[in-house]
């Protein structure tokens, strides 16, 4: 990428999540994702609003697995395996709201 790791971290420490979204750093982001036939613009992370949902998850064998929950992701396959888990004493915990 254009920018290193060490300049991107000062420029969020210096401009906030503006530095991605909106500044120099997004910049470069594009621009590294274009060159590579990607399809992210500064125009799409400018756009970006991030929402804040539980977690699918589970508890099986004293383990905690989790699943992220992806709006307008098909969760069928998630809860599938969830749901295969429960044969084998696993219990659900949460909801996927």
């Amino acid at each position: 990428m254009g920018i290193a790791v060490g300049s991107a971290l000062e420029l969020i420490a210096r401009e906030g999540a503006d530095a991605l979204y909106r500044g120099d750093l997004g910049r470069a982001f594009e621009q590294e994702i274009s060159t590579n036939h990607g399809y992210v613009t500064l125009a799409d992370l400018s756009a970006y609003e991030a929402a804040v949902r539980k977690p699918l998850a589970l508890q099986s064998r004293g383990f905690n697995p989790g699943a992220m929950n992806v709006a307008g992701c098909d969760n069928r396959g998630k809860l599938h395996a969830l749901a295969d888990n429960r044969r084998h004493g696993a219990q659900y915990v949460s909801g996927n709201g």
